[in-house]
């Protein structure tokens, strides 16, 4: 799994979950379209193919970042440093890590970009720092109207 500027790719489909709303709360669905339920007695995951014994999960955001995700019986997932994996236990750990979660959001993305032209002539040198019209250039590079041109 990869981040390239802000956009998940994965080459592997084990590695991922997506999230299905649900009333309550979210189903989390892994790669390979299973979803995720709890029993409740232990801190284990198991998966099932269709909704009907999958488990609604809710999910809080903390103030740093990671996300508390709990089953209607008050499992918290986090991973364990202990065990080296992630489970749904019944007591949260403070030493133990929460997850992190990436939502691809096309609204947040640009959708147009606005240009304004500037007919004004204005130059610039190649710090963006505007020249004193009717003043005689130094030799050097500038810019005017998006164009780079010399002065000897």
């Amino acid at each position: 799994m990869t981040d390239n500027t802000g956009k998940i790719t994965v080459s592997d489909d084990n590695l991922y979950f997506t999230f299905e709303q649900e009333a309550g709360g979210y189903y989390i669905k892994d790669g390979k379209g299973r979803y995720f339920y709890q029993d409740g007695m232990y801190s284990n995951f198991n998966v099932v193919k269709s909704k009907d014994k999958a488990t609604v999960w809710t999910i809080i955001p903390n103030a740093n970042g990671t996300f508390l995700i709990k089953s209607p019986d008050g499992h918290v997932v986090q991973y364990s440093k202990k065990y080296k994996s992630y489970g749904a236990y019944k007591t949260a750990n403070a030493n133990d890590v929460y997850p992190m979660l990436y939502m691809e959001d096309p609204t947040l993305g640009i959708m147009t970009i606005e240009t304004v032209a500037d007919d004004s002539g204005a130059v610039y040198n190649l710090q963006g720092v505007r020249m004193p019209g009717g003043v005689k250039l130094q030799p050097g590079i500038y810019v005017r109207s998006g164009k780079k041109f010399f002065v000897r």
